[in-house]
């Protein structure tokens, strides 16, 4: 990755708030550790470079565990939200609105999508007609970002990086609140208590975060990407 794509609108949010939130309890525990430790070293430079440092290098995982996690949510819904919108049998949109891309898929992209009846007697090909759609439609939208697309997709993709950073998360905060109570039963200091809870507060509430409010809102997330992605059709030359 490009320092250029690293800093851009969509990796400040879906790689770096989400590096920043899954290594909060590191952040936090970060001052006190290496106060505790004695790094000869001024704390206001030392702690800043380790969390930023610690922020990056986290951004360069947290896609790639976001990735892991789609596979396992696209088998959940049964394809990609681009996909089902699409599908007759899917209530998200009408059959009014589903013919009128039908039609604007034929004139914008000279591509011809199975009819309703077709889509039942063969839902195979169906789906493949709709993907060959989409992914034109997604080279003509990719990266430009005064399309309603871009937000939509940059939300998508801090919810499904921040779900798929959901276990690493809770052994984080785990891990951190034993590390700094280790460290200070061995050199005979008083437990830092206000780490300690922090850790153990997020390792308590990420559960719930995770699974019932990110979840479902990834799928809203992607179902609102394929909704604007379609819907540019019109706006096509």
């Amino acid at each position: 990755m490009t320092l250029t794509k690293l800093f851009d609108g969509y990796a400040w949010k879906a790689r770096l708030l989400v590096a920043a939130l899954v290594a909060l309890p590191v952040l936090i525990v970060i001052p006190w550790t290496t106060n505790a430790i004695g790094f000869q070293v001024n704390p206001w430079l030392l702690n800043p470079v380790v969390q930023a440092a610690v922020i990056i290098l986290g951004s360069l995982v947290v896609r790639q565990l976001g990735v892991t996690a789609e596979v396992a949510m696209k088998k959940e819904w049964g394809d990609f939200p681009s996909t089902l919108i699409m599908r007759e049998s899917n209530p998200q949109k009408s059959s009014v609105w589903k013919a009128r891309m039908r039609k604007l898929v034929k004139q914008k992209l000279g591509l011809t999508l199975c009819s309703p009846q077709e889509e039942v007697e063969n839902p195979g090909e169906a789906d493949r007609r709709i993907r060959d759609a989409f992914d034109k439609i997604r080279t003509r939208i990719w990266g430009k970002k005064n399309l309603p697309t871009h937000t939509a997709n940059t939300d998508y993709g801090f919810a499904r990086n921040l779900y798929g950073c959901r276990w690493i998360w809770i052994v984080l905060s785990l891990t951190c609140s034993v590390v700094v109570a280790v460290i200070a039963i061995e050199k005979h200091l008083q437990l830092p208590w206000f780490e300690i809870v922090a850790c153990i507060f997020m390792a308590m509430i990420i559960p719930w975060l995770e699974w019932k409010l990110v979840k479902p809102h990834t799928k809203h997330c992607a179902y609102r990407y394929a909704e604007y992605a379609w819907e540019h059709l019109e706006k096509m030359s």
